[in-house]
């Protein structure tokens, strides 16, 4: 109850003080001196202005002792305390550390925020107030102007309570095995906040309870290692978020350059060392067994928690660890290869290839912004490397199988496709032609060159796997059609080579995706896709050039083209589906590059159309919207252009929807 009191509800984005509490630190309105110096007008010399007086006086006892918020947050902290005594063991169970530990997480999340003078964003809003809350709480749980770095302001809480709240964690994590609820809570309520923010981090690496955690962390202590995956991730993050705290302010603490860099690699020099000893192990029974399996499982959540919690001035540090092919002179070397032995090992056990990939993904993600051309290289060929692993191995691929096993087989495809759409995505993200990184001209051309040849060698493996049940999951449609939309942009001619086989299973994904709804970010993607091949294709026909070539060739005799089948689903998206007006926009960029190329198509439909209506008049209105939907385009897709037909469009749905929805 205490805590509900006394803390933030946590609907916000940021904690703040409860609007009560900063309510009853402020004195009333009437209290305030009307001309400057003094309590005038004689207030002050009745009973009204003693009541004021005692009003300003709340909180500001000597030692904060009469302040009944100091007072209640300090038995609340009473309460960790006591399950940090040996004594109090019998009687401390899981389920009361779980609540300890979440009330403390509200409680330090908002007054801990007030005990530290930071400059950080809460901090700003909160301690920099004309009026501060009161210097009794400062006093009581502050941390002082130096950020409680130094000895001269050791008379502030601040130090000595996140001491004991980060013992709290410890025993949170270590005194309980097996109990992941707990864990969890912890790491999510507790170290989280604790660890995000700068100015606590600073307290935070100064702690000898932290240097415990994070040695514990670094060493691979049993209590560690035995916590369950997701939790070891959580506290690898925030402990490797905590590495903020080492980053001095400009002009200051220029001693502590490369701390962070240094703090990170002690953190994982388990971690490290294990996945290297695993990668070479020569043993393959080994590999397959339970307990080996769940190390390795612990192990690669780490370092995707690594990869999360390393912020950007310490990024170096996790990719070298990571990545031995970007520094081959540094410690941390022998990593990603291991990494791929493994995938390799460990090919019948999706849950282990599903972590390797997501942590690949995110390594990607966490450095691929800041890369060197030789750095940028060695990226792509690991990438790619794992890539071809993958697909030596034939994994993702489902035989004939029925009942529960298909369905779960299905779903360990789905997550590898997501993590690998993820690699993929996340490789293309940076404008390899626009870098600074990359000097020369030739050297962002062959940036561009090596990226494309990873993401098509991934769509190689991706398309085959691809189904319409599969993009029916709504993160892995947006994540394939995002990077397709990106890949079509940016690489039509290539798109336009695929083997006829992956090209016709690439145009099935589109024609679905065209008729989904619901979506605004797939509806878009899909249709900045469409309009892209359809854009290379008349252009390159303009030019004299192939374009799509065969891979536009029909299917079967006296059937449209792909990219006629393409113009068939639109417009059966605009005018027949329930959703069609949300697509209107997105779908004139694409229709006008496949009417350049595929007129005749439209023609064709606007016939059948015709002729499937029973009412003449209706004939003739439909008849009549088709003429006007071309009535002033060239054959152009200038910017002028574009606008007319998008106009004509949106007059040619309205009309027409009105006329074949007739029930």
């Amino acid at each position: 109850m205490s805590g509900h009191v006394l803390a933030d509800g946590g609907e916000g984005e940021t904690p703040l003080v409860p609007l009560a509490i900063l309510e009853a630190y402020a004195p009333p309105a009437w209290a305030h001196p009307l001309g400057g110096g003094g309590m005038g007008n004689g207030i002050g010399n009745g009973p009204v202005g003693q009541h004021a007086q005692q009003a300003q006086q709340l909180g500001q006892g000597e030692g904060g002792g009469g302040d009944s918020v100091v007072a209640l947050g300090r038995a609340l902290l009473g309460v960790g305390a006591m399950c940090l005594e040996e004594a109090a063991r019998p009687v401390v169970s899981p389920r009361l550390m779980e609540v300890v530990v979440t009330v403390l997480e509200r409680w330090a999340d908002t007054l801990m925020e007030v005990v530290v003078t930071v400059l950080g964003r809460w901090a700003d809003t909160y301690l920099l107030q004309e009026e501060p809350a009161s210097p009794s709480l400062e006093a009581a749980f502050g941390g002082g102007p130096g950020q409680a770095r130094h000895a001269q302001h050791a008379q502030h809480g601040g130090p000595a309570v996140l001491e004991a709240l980060v013992q709290l964690l410890l025993v949170a994590l270590t005194r309980f095995p097996g109990e992941t609820t707990l864990h969890e809570a912890a790491c999510h309520k507790l170290l989280a906040p604790l660890a995000r923010r700068w100015g606590v981090s600073r307290l935070l690496v100064a702690s000898s309870a932290w240097a415990s955690l994070t040695r514990a962390v670094g060493e691979g202590a049993p209590g560690v290692v035995g916590l369950a995956g997701k939790v070891q991730r959580r506290l690898v993050q925030g402990v490797c978020l905590a590495a903020e705290g080492l980053r001095g302010e400009a002009g200051v603490d220029g001693a502590m350059e490369g701390a962070a860099e240094r703090y990170i690699a002690d953190v994982l020099r388990y971690t490290v060392a294990q996945l290297q000893a695993l990668g070479a192990e020569q043993d393959s029974a080994l590999l397959q067994r339970a307990d080996t399996l769940q190390r390795l499982s612990g192990l690669l959540e780490s370092m995707r928690g690594a990869a999360r919690g390393v912020l950007p001035h310490t990024q170096a540090a996790i990719f070298l660890q990571a990545s031995y092919y970007l520094l081959a002179f540094t410690l941390f070397t022998a990593v990603s290869q291991p990494l791929v032995a493994l995938l390799a090992a460990c090919c019948h056990h999706p849950a282990v290839v599903a972590l390797i990939l997501k942590l690949a993904a995110e390594l990607a993600e966490g450095v691929v912004g800041a890369l060197s051309a030789s750095q940028a290289g060695a990226l792509f060929a690991w990438a790619l490397e794992l890539l071809r692993v993958y697909a030596s191995r034939n994994l993702g691929q489902i035989s004939v199988q029925a009942g529960a096993l298909q369905a779960e087989r299905q779903a360990e495809r789905y997550k590898d496709l997501r993590a690998l759409l993820k690699l993929l995505t996340n490789l293309s993200h940076r404008d390899w032609s626009d870098t600074s990184a990359l000097a020369s001209a030739e050297a962002r051309q062959s940036a561009g060159d090596d990226v494309a040849q990873v993401v098509f060698a991934g769509l190689d493996i991706i398309l085959p796997l691809m189904s319409v049940d599969l993009l029916k999951f709504p993160k892995l449609g947006r994540q394939y059609f995002t990077l397709l939309a990106y890949m079509a942009e940016v690489y039509p001619e290539r798109v336009a080579t695929l083997p006829p086989r992956l090209f016709q299973v690439l145009l099935g994904t589109l024609r679905f995706g065209i008729g989904l709804s619901g979506d605004a970010e797939v509806t878009q993607s899909v249709f900045e896709a469409v309009s892209a091949l359809a854009k290379f294709h008349a252009v390159a026909l303009a030019g004299g050039r192939p374009g799509l070539g065969q891979n536009n060739d029909p299917t079967e005799p006296n059937s449209p083209s792909p990219l006629g089948q393409l113009m068939q689903s639109i417009l059966h998206r605009l005018l027949q589906d329930d959703s069609g007006h949300e697509a209107a926009d997105h779908a004139a960029e694409a229709l006008l590059p496949l009417l350049l190329a595929e007129g005749a198509v439209l023609q064709a439909e606007g016939e059948a159309m015709i002729a499937g209506l029973p009412d003449q008049a209706a004939k003739e209105k439909v008849a009549q919207a088709f003429l006007q939907l071309t009535a002033g385009i060239e054959r152009s897709l200038d910017r002028g252009n574009r606008q007319r037909f998008r106009a004509n469009l949106l007059r040619f749905a309205g009309e027409v929807r009105g006329a074949v929805r007739v029930r």
